[in-house]
């Protein structure tokens, strides 16, 4: 993977790879101060532009329309870098201390036509380095992502991620099958499917969200059996994209939580409200639910919590955001990620 460092040297011999290329042409017509005055000046341009038109190319989250608000900002940042051209040349031209500069156009329209190619040429240029550098980093991350995801299912069925996860349901089912018969075979079936998706899972780096929610809903359910009534349970979807992939079992630690330190601890009634969504490549998921006041806040953050943040560290880095809020009467944790 190429590292920020790497990215941010490979930029700065981007441009002076440019600057050397203006002095060699340049300095064949003209050389003094106001001409090297005028090619450092719209060397700056040209960053502070490019970098600009980049930055706001980025910001389009809307796949449908990222093509046609990527050639308009083009075409505009093309236009104001030309004009912005000419302004520095007259200036630099109209202060005589630097010099008599040569490197002037003839015609204004014919050189409005020169600098709008020549940034859509330096920009098409950077572009691809630029893009260059996601892809080395995307097919780096996604090795990185096919390691860890598979340790991470390994992990799951050792008890690493999700902490006791296999032994406390095997613990409710035996109490289950004790008290209540039918309930107990129920619970016994649910877990099977689960431990046949976990055996599914492990050779997966990736899996589509729809299985995702297939698996959440399936552990579930498991939970309602075990805990009656007792519990509303709200699951709310709302995806574009069904078939868009993410590691899995990632939010599985948090459902399993919420049950283990929560709702089944409490005495009384209680809820728990999810939300999965996802809008074009942004991912959100809220969970929330109620839980005994007497537990203390610390206790929600265990090590599955804890294992699973390092696992979309790796796996996300700058592109997640997970907020946990423990109150003394309810839990709140909310995840997004921009896949």
């Amino acid at each position: 993977m190429i590292t920020k460092k790497n990215i941010f040297y490979i930029h700065i011999g981007y441009w002076i790879l440019i600057l050397l290329i203006d002095f060699s042409r340049i300095i064949r017509v003209h050389f003094g101060i106001g001409t090297v005055l005028t090619i450092l000046l719209e060397l700056l341009l040209n960053i502070v532009v490019i970098y600009s038109n980049i930055y706001l190319i980025e910001g389009i989250k809307k796949v449908r329309l990222k093509i046609f608000y990527s050639i308009t900002l083009v075409i505009i940042c093309s236009i104001f870098h030309a004009y912005s051209s000419i302004f520095i040349r007259e200036f630099v031209s109209n202060h005589s201390f630097m010099g008599d500069v040569k490197y002037v156009y003839d015609s204004k329209i014919d050189f409005l036509l020169n600098r709008s190619f020549a940034y859509l040429f330096s920009f098409i240029l950077f572009l691809g380095m630029y893009q260059t550098t996601k892809y080395v980093n995307s097919i780096a991350k996604y090795k990185i992502l096919e390691k860890r995801s598979h340790e991470n299912a390994i992990n799951i069925l050792k008890n690493q991620v999700n902490p006791h996860f296999l032994m406390n349901t095997l613990n409710n089912i035996y109490a289950s099958v004790v008290e209540k018969a039918p309930q107990g075979g129920q619970m016994i079936l649910q877990l099977s499917s689960l431990l046949r998706k976990s055996y599914e899972f492990i050779k997966l780096p990736l899996i589509t969200i729809e299985e995702e929610i297939d698996y959440l809903r399936n552990y579930v359910e498991l939970e309602k059996i075990r805990l009656s009534q007792k519990i509303t349970i709200e699951l709310n979807v709302q995806v574009d994209d069904l078939q868009k992939k993410i590691p899995p079992m990632i939010l599985l630690t948090y459902v399993e939580n919420a049950f283990k330190h929560g709702l089944s601890e409490l005495t009384n009634e209680g809820f728990l409200n999810m939300d999965i969504v996802l809008i074009d490549t942004n991912f959100h998921f809220n969970i929330e639910n109620s839980k005994n006041t007497t537990f203390k806040k610390n206790d929600y953050l265990g090590s599955g919590i804890n294992n699973t943040r390092k696992l979309l560290d790796i796996l996300y880095k700058d592109q997640y955001l997970l907020v946990i809020k423990d109150t003394n009467k309810e839990y709140k944790l909310t995840l997004n990620i921009q896949l």
